[in-house]
């Protein structure tokens, strides 16, 4: 089921190959979906999103401290970790701000959890989303339709 309205995602893997697929599956499931490679492209798009798909370690920083960061300026409502690293210590700090995914369980664990946030949440950042030309060059954006 796809949202009325885009449900705007922040995307932030380190991979550019594994965040094109997954932002893939997520555009078509109905998500807006915008990709950044980095905390420091995640920290400059001048946007909310509903939700931020954040891998734990990042090449430029830590992803639990990004999630902290945009959650506290509420740039994102809702946090999902999707990512390969899962040490004990980082993923219960991970969980204290949101869901924890591994990469290993595929897009097919992370949809349903979206899928629920888009039932119970439904889209608040409608409209906030930039567009094409105000994304960074370094941004990835696939857009619904």
């Amino acid at each position: 089921m796809a949202p009325a309205s885009p449900f705007g995602l922040l995307l932030v893997q380190r991979e550019r190959q594994r965040s094109r697929a997954v932002a893939r599956a997520l555009r078509a499931q109905g998500f807006d979906v915008v990709a950044a490679p980095s905390v420091a492209m995640a920290e400059v798009l001048d946007c909310r999103f509903d939700a931020g798909v954040i891998e734990l370690d990042l090449e430029d920083g830590d992803g639990i401290e990004l999630a902290r960061s945009l959650l506290a300026a509420g740039r994102v409502e809702e946090v999902v970790f999707f990512t390969g690293s899962v040490a004990f210590a980082r993923a219960e700090a991970a969980r204290s701000l949101g869901i924890v995914i591994e990469h290993r369980e595929g897009v097919e664990a992370l949809l349903p959890v979206l899928k629920e946030l888009v039932r119970t949440r439904g889209p608040q950042s409608s409209g906030k989303i930039p567009l094409l030309d105000t994304v960074p060059d370094d941004a990835w954006r696939w857009r619904v339709g």
